[in-house]
């Protein structure tokens, strides 16, 4: 599982969190969570362990209100998209959200 590039999370309707082991997967590169509409929390500890993720791609996740302070070692991190996910949204905008230091180095921020 290590070796996996890809992974796309869909429809976990009842999904409160992500497991603590996502943050084992060192080569995922590409990470989409959507349609998860329970999602309150990203894991707090060992995103560094995610380092070679270039793009987060996050929709329609409306429960989940902010970014672990962890985002901030994802220095491969290349493309955010966050979309449907209005709290969240608010927290990332460039400047003023409260969230916006934790991905200000990612040079490719969407919120749609």
């Amino acid at each position: 599982m290590t070796s996996l590039a890809t992974l796309q999370i869909y429809f976990f309707r009842e999904l409160k969190e992500l497991p603590s082991d996502i943050t084992k997967l060192t080569a995922l590169s590409d990470l989409t969570i959507s349609d998860c509409g329970k999602l309150e929390c990203l894991p707090e500890q060992g995103l560094e362990g995610l380092s070679s993720l270039r793009k987060l791609f996050i929709h329609s996740c409306k429960s989940l209100g902010s970014l672990p302070d962890g985002v901030r070692h994802l220095t491969s991190l290349q493309s955010l998209t966050i979309g449907g996910c209005p709290m969240l949204k608010e927290r990332c905008k460039q400047g003023t959200g409260e969230d916006w230091h934790k991905i200000a180095h990612v040079p490719h921020v969407y919120l749609i």
